[in-house]
């Protein structure tokens, strides 16, 4: 049987409607649900509900480049405070929508190597797929 199993070259990354140059790789969202104890005396065993759902972080990493339109408003949320809007779009066309807080742009860079920024998102509410 052939796989079904999706590259991830051709995955881009929006915020606000506007593309982060060269990204290369993601993770995300990272969140779980937590749980409350509704166990009572009629109970044989543990029982539980789920609470509120926390979807958590999304990162990803992009080569540092200082004149990018998506790096600087990633640059200029992080300074502001405010949310923003984020859109991943994989190869075959789905994507992940989400509102999140610029957390991380941590610039790296070692001998040898391109200069890079890694970017953490807090996402407040609920993710999207389409």
């Amino acid at each position: 049987m052939a796989t079904s199993a999706l590259r991830s070259k051709g995955t881009v990354i929006t915020i606000d409607g506007i593309q982060v140059a060269e990204t290369y790789s993601f993770s995300g969202p990272t969140g779980t649900t937590t749980f409350i104890d509704a166990t009572h005396f009629g109970s044989n065993a543990v029982e539980k509900i789920a609470d509120v759902a926390d979807y958590g972080q999304f990162t990803f990493s992009a080569s540092l480049l200082v004149g990018d339109p998506g790096q600087a408003a990633l640059i200029a949320k992080r300074q502001s405070g405010d949310s923003a809007a984020f859109v991943v779009t994989y190869a075959d066309g789905t994507t992940l929508g989400f509102s999140a807080l610029i957390t991380g742009f941590v610039p790296a860079g070692s001998v040898r190597e391109r200069l890079t920024v890694s970017v953490t998102l807090e996402i407040t509410g609920e993710p999207v797929w389409a």
